[in-house]
């Protein structure tokens, strides 16, 4: 197995195989059929747009995705999709996200914004991994809501939450099939110091097939509150065993 599964930068793929070469202009949209580095994308009332230019990344590079939910209604989303893996037991992947735009949010305020998928198992089109932004009760503090297959437990899922700080926020995930466990580092450049870690028995579902990145499931808290408010993402980097950093 290679270390290195894919890098999904938002610029034109280079001559070495990854994207994101600093004079590389952004590309007409996400997906590799208009010059992006993605599998797919689905906009169902939301929108993605790859933005930037001189240094507009959250890296510092050329471009960024910006996604939005535009619709107050069920279903709703703005993503794009690495469809990559390969029923990976193992899979670590990381991520920029800024979600300043969103200003304060609730409880009942929460998107998705990263989902790991298996095609097999226990339930097809699960989640193994699912990470989300959604508030505290006072709607002081942004918070990483962390979710995991986990064998008999309510729901079928394992669960743990982070603070986020304000700007930008770099995060990295190991979903560890046969060890059981996902590990969570955000600002972190440490390997052996995760944030979080949750464990739980994910043996009944399948590895990985695909990735998600962007907004998807908005609660109706999140969808009346937040419409037409964007949220930025940069530097997905995909591996199946080695510790990214940044």
């Amino acid at each position: 197995m290679n270390a290195k599964m894919k890098v999904l930068s938002l610029a034109l793929v280079g001559v070495f195989g990854y994207a994101g070469a600093a004079m590389a202009d952004c590309p007409a949209g996400p997906t590799t059929a208009d010059g992006g580095a993605w599998s797919a994308k689905s906009t169902l009332g939301g929108t993605l747009a790859v933005t930037g230019a001189n240094g507009g990344g959250l890296d510092g590079s050329e471009c960024r995705l910006d996604t939005q939910i535009t619709t107050n209604g069920p279903g709703v989303n703005a993503f794009v999709r690495d469809d990559s893996p390969n029923n990976e037991p193992r899979y670590r992947a990381q991520f920029y996200v800024d979600a300043d735009a969103l200003g304060s949010l609730t409880t009942i305020q929460s998107v998705k914004v990263l989902g790991a998928t298996t095609t097999a198992g226990a339930e097809n089109l699960t989640d193994v991994v699912r990470l989300s932004i959604l508030g505290n009760l006072s709607g002081s503090t942004k918070n990483l809501g962390i979710f995991t297959a986990c064998s008999g437990q309510s729901g079928g899922q394992c669960s743990a939450s982070t603070p986020l700080a304000a700007g930008v926020n770099k995060i990295e995930i190991d979903w560890n099939q046969a060890a059981g466990t996902l590990k969570v580092w955000v600002n972190s450049n440490t390997e052996a110091t995760a944030t979080t870690t949750v464990t739980g028995n994910s043996a009944p579902w399948g590895g990985v097939d695909f990735a998600t990145l962007g907004l998807a499931a908005p609660s109706a808290g999140f969808r009346s509150a937040h419409l037409n408010q964007v949220v930025k993402f940069d530097r997905f980097d995909s591996r199946r065993q080695t510790f990214i950093g940044f």
